[in-house]
């Protein structure tokens, strides 16, 4: 036993002042943060980012020897410490015998107890309460109770779900698999110098053996230390009051605006010609802030919770912002299925719409982005609709149509892609006319009757009272043309991520992964199986068979489920984020299909088998019941994994850089853009809400290997952002010399581009004019960022980096237009002959022009390590296709040799001198891969990239640590909770870096 503990504590031990030094440092860097950062109400405030898209698990960090002590167990309470409930057995005892009593006296009509006798019952029985006037309000008012309690479980549930990220509960796990892999490691290191000749297998049954005993023995400690591990973990991803950060990215726009509100009353931070603008965003340019409904909703929500706890910081009012929305949601969906298919139909649509996975994963409590609008707004809107329909007086009909068109003016102000909530119900409306319709001549076999317009009275006086409140509240909320602009929106939404027809400037949308497409398939997968979706499809078949109360049938429903499901379905065909879109009229055609189900089973049940009315229907409901096991199960596992993207690295790091200068402006890749003016409170290039063509111009940033060109590229976006090219096309009226012109000038001091524009065919005058965009003398302070998030990204960026201008002209002029048509002009323009005109007009006509225009050059893997051969050889292993491939890399000769192939090499070997990084070009077949070494100690690592990356920018800032850069300053270099490093870069225009800087990897 002495030798398990000693065991135990060589795991165990590590430096106690080491986390004591660490709390004391968060502790001071909180209070730093405290006094910095902006606060709205003296308090202070995740947004993907997307996700990236839906947030990643950060991985579990390598645990440092913690000290633990024994935590003593504690001792069991006495008998006397239990509750003793003798007392209140006695008193429910006493009081159902007296009630027995009294209701036996009555109905005997017996004399009642004296006065006194009744004071002292009643003395006795003042804590315990009437039962039978419980019951009675109950069965009276039941038509009101029963909905409102089924309700409020289906709104349990949802908040269970939601708010389960608050707590983050999966850094038990984390913490429970660093300590598992790290006593792991150590004792399998300790058999491997115990037991060196020990035979592997051996080995390892000998560590699980000891791995056991350790656990057996030691469990109060490992649960000490597990507790202990998940609570730094935890840290990590909370500010200072304590507050889980926001889970993605884009929550921090609205964060923002939220702020500004509280702050200025407006969405912006400033007033030009009495509109507002928030100067952080679009570089120097100051953006014009959009109508935007969710920031006042999460402001004077915070207000609002603010009066009740003074404490409540407005990033905490944002996190509960769409798990209180959702929770509003499930009332309206709950209403129009209780409408079809009685309270059975509604708590289950409701509870199906509460645990549907792709909805949760885009609502959990921290994602306070506007998705949880595209659930409430269309439920909302939809269960008014269905109101107005089903009522038989006029006044109620325009009453709620008219409701209905103030939730569409409300929609229009959350997301640009409210319409589909307009002009479905109009659909509807003509589809029933037309069904009314055909329904009449099958019954009068006459035309004239069929065209009779009081058959249709109620469907004209709708269609025409939610086209005039709509369009009148959503020209109020937004303007007029937004709502014109509505009836065509559908054939731009077919064309969402057209590029290289309209303009040459490549389109964001074909890489963000919320607008990846997918299959039906993947549709009825996500949506919960294929037994769903079949229960889903029934309930819009039954529907079809519901009736009104006046007897007759009512195919509203089923049209209204048949064309939500089926718009739906097809918006999620194109991008991934619109799956939340088919998430209400899913659930509700579930739950309508279980309670039409429900009514006619439980029903048979009674009358076939004779079983009690309640037996039949309790039967029916569990049987129902078991298709929620496994959503609750996916529920469960999207709701544990649910982590905030920022952390204390990248706070900490904002937060320096709006310490270090009053005003600058940061540039790094989009992702990240909002976190940037969220916490920095600095300006952006660009972020998620705003990219335009600087998705080019900062992608070569980062793409480039001339490190003059990315400092010229910079200086224009400092100077006026992406309009360059545009002032420019004024001069010379083609887009594609303007940009060569561009180019031309970004490696250029300002006079040698002045000059460059004249001999480019400017005058002095449009000369003048162009100098002040490219090369202005009023630059802000400039960060870089570079991080490693970027690297698995880097086919992107590199996409669009590398976009070539040439190939996206010919693609806008030549696809879609007659051969000759094209040829002539592809001869014309670009000096080709007939046949290479013929070749590339053929060729353009069946490519796809994202990938044609422009390759996506990436990293093939991380930095790994190469095995020492000798003092020049190094074995270089990795991974390329799904293949391992082994080089030998000659650092005296510097060539690569592929191990079992020496026919073939790679493209080209990057690697450092003593004051740059240097790429050759290796002679010989190559394979369309490049590799670069990269110092590490007395040895090397190195990454496989494309030949368009290897030695970019982003390569030796990141990976070389700026090695031979003289443009760029080291400002700061930290390494998150998941490892991952976070570097930032001052940019100095006058590139005056000593360019050589020690080649080790940071710690």
């Amino acid at each position: 036993m002495e030798e398990q503990k000693e065991r135990v504590e060589d795991v165990y031990s590590s430096e106690k002042s080491t986390h004591s030094e660490h709390s004391a440092q968060k502790e001071h860097s909180h209070h730093e943060k405290n006094e910095d950062h902006m606060r709205t109400e003296h308090h202070k405030e995740k947004d993907h980012e997307k996700k990236q898209e839906h947030p990643k698990q950060v991985q579990p960090i390598p645990l440092a020897k913690i000290e633990t002590k024994t935590i003593e167990v504690p001792k069991e309470n006495d008998d006397t410490d239990l509750i003793d409930f003798s007392g209140i057995t006695k008193k429910a005892t006493t009081f159902f015998s007296d009630m027995k009593a009294k209701l036996k006296n009555k109905k005997k009509g017996e004399p009642t107890q004296s006065h006194a006798a009744r004071e002292d019952s009643e003395s006795k029985d003042t804590s315990s309460f009437d039962i039978t006037t419980v019951i009675s309000f109950s069965k009276k008012h039941a038509k009101i109770l029963i909905p409102i309690a089924l309700i409020l479980i289906a709104i349990l549930v949802s908040t269970h779900f939601r708010m389960m990220s608050s707590d983050l509960p999966i850094t038990d796990q984390w913490a429970q698999n660093t300590i598992d892999t790290n006593l792991q490691n150590q004792l399998q290191n300790q058999i491997a110098q115990q037991y060196p000749h020990l035979p592997q297998a051996n080995r390892e049954a000998l560590v699980r053996q000891e791995l056991d005993t350790l656990y057996t023995d030691n469990a109060d400690q490992i649960a000490s230390q597990k507790m202990q591990l998940s609570s730094q973990f935890k840290d990590a991803f909370k500010d200072e009051n304590g507050d889980t950060y926001l889970l993605a990215i884009d929550p921090y726009l609205w964060y923002s605006e939220a702020r500004n509100v509280v702050n200025h009353g407006h969405l912006g931070d400033t007033i030009i010609d009495g509109e507002s603008y928030f100067s952080l965003r679009d570089g120097r340019l100051d953006k014009k802030a959009s109508v935007q409904l969710h920031p006042y909703i999460g402001a004077y929500l915070f207000k609002f919770l603010n009066f009740f706890n003074s404490n409540i910081s407005l990033m905490r009012a944002m996190f509960l912002l769409p798990a209180i929305i959702i929770a509003l949601s499930l009332i309206p969906c709950f209403l129009i299925a209780r409408k079809i298919a009685g309270n059975i139909g509604g708590f289950f649509a409701a509870l199906f719409l509460a645990i549907n996975g792709p909805l949760l994963s885009r609502t959990p409590a921290g994602f306070a982005d506007t998705d949880p609008y595209n659930v409430f707004f269309p439920l909302l809107i939809l269960w008014l609709f269905i109101e107005a329909y089903t009522s038989t007086k006029t006044r109620q009909q325009v009453m709620y149509t008219t409701l209905g068109g103030f939730g569409v003016g409300l929609y229009s102000a959350t997301w640009p892609g409210w319409s589909f909530a307009f002009l479905l119900p109009l659909g509807v409306l003509i589809a029933a006319i037309g069904v009314k319709a055909v329904l009449q001549f099958v019954k009068q076999k006459k035309v004239g009757d069929v065209t009779r317009l009081q058959h249709y009275k109620k469907e004209v006086l709708l269609f025409i009272t939610l086209i005039v409140t709509s369009g009148l509240f959503v020209s109020i909320f937004q303007n007029f043309n937004v709502w014109w602009s509505s009836f065509t929106r559908p054939i731009r939404f077919i064309t969402l991520k057209s590029v290289g027809v309209k303009s040459i400037w490549p389109n964001v949308l074909t890489t963000v992964a919320e607008f990846n497409t997918t299959s039906f398939g993947n549709i009825i997968g996500q949506m919960g199986g294929n037994l769903l979706f079949a229960l889903a499809i029934i309930g819009v078949i039954l529907s079809f068979v519901v009736k009104a109360k006046n007897g007759k049938r009512e195919y509203v429903y089923a049209i209204l489920l048949l064309a939500w499901l089926a718009s739906t379905a097809y918006a999620f065909t194109k991008g991934l984020r619109f799956a939340i879109l088919i998430a209400p009229p899913f659930a509700l055609s579930v739950g309508v299909g279980i309670g039409l189900i429900y009514n006619k089973a439980s029903k048979w049940l009674t009358d076939a088998i004779k079983l009690p009315d309640i037996a039949g229907k309790i039967v029916v409901v569990l049987l129902f019941g078991l298709l929620l096991i496994q959503p609750l199960a996916a529920a469960q596992n999207i709701a544990i994994n649910e982590v905030p993207s920022m952390n204390d690295q990248w706070y900490n790091t904002l937060t320096k850089i709006k310490n270090d200068a009053p005003d600058s402006v940061t540039t790094s890749w989009w992702d990240f853009g909002h976190w940037f003016v969220a916490i920095s409170e600095r300006r952006v290039t660009f972020d998620g809400g705003d990219q335009g063509e600087r998705i080019h111009w900062v992608g070569r940033t980062l793409q480039t290997d001339s490190e003059e060109e990315a400092i010229g590229i910079l200086r224009m976006l400092n100077c006026v952002q992406e309009t360059a090219p545009h002032t420019l096309d004024e001069f010379t009226g083609d887009g594609l010399r303007s940009v060569k012109m561009l180019y031309d000038v970004f490696p250029l001091n300002r006079e040698e581009a002045r000059t460059k524009y004249i001999e480019n065919g400017l005058s002095a005058e449009q000369a003048a004019v162009m100098i002040e965009t490219t090369h202005c003398t009023n630059l802000l302070p400039n960060y870089y960022i570079t991080s490693q998030d970027m690297i698995g990204k880097a086919g992107v960026w590199g996409h669009f980096g590398s976009w070539d201008f040439e190939r996206a002209t010919m693609f806008q002029n030549v696809n879609g237009v007659p051969r000759q048509q094209g040829v002539t002009y592809l001869q014309n323009t670009f000096g080709m002959s007939e046949a290479d005109a013929n070749a590339q007009y053929t060729e353009i006509q069946t490519a796809n022009a994202d990938r044609w225009i422009a390759p996506w050059p990436g990293y093939l893997g991380g930095q790994r390590s190469c095995q020492r051969l000798s003092e020049t050889e190094h074995r270089c292993i990795g991974n390329v296709n799904n293949q391992q491939l082994s080089m030998i890399v000659d650092t005296e000769l510097l060539d690569i040799r592929i191990e079992g192939n020496d026919n073939v090499k790679p493209n080209s070997l990057v690697y450092p001198t003593a004051t740059d990084v240097l790429e050759k070009k290796l002679d010989g077949e190559t394979v369309g891969f490049s590799l670069a070494l990269i110092p590490n100690g007395a040895n090397f690592d190195f990454i496989i990239a494309d030949p368009l990356q290897v030695a970019s920018t982003f390569t030796k800032l990141y990976f070389y640590n700026g090695h031979g850069m003289k443009c760029f300053e080291a400002f700061d270099d930290v390494r998150q909770v998941s490892g991952g490093r976070i570097l930032t870069w001052k940019v100095d225009y006058q590139c005056m870096q000593s360019g050589s800087v020690l080649l080790e990897r940071a710690n």
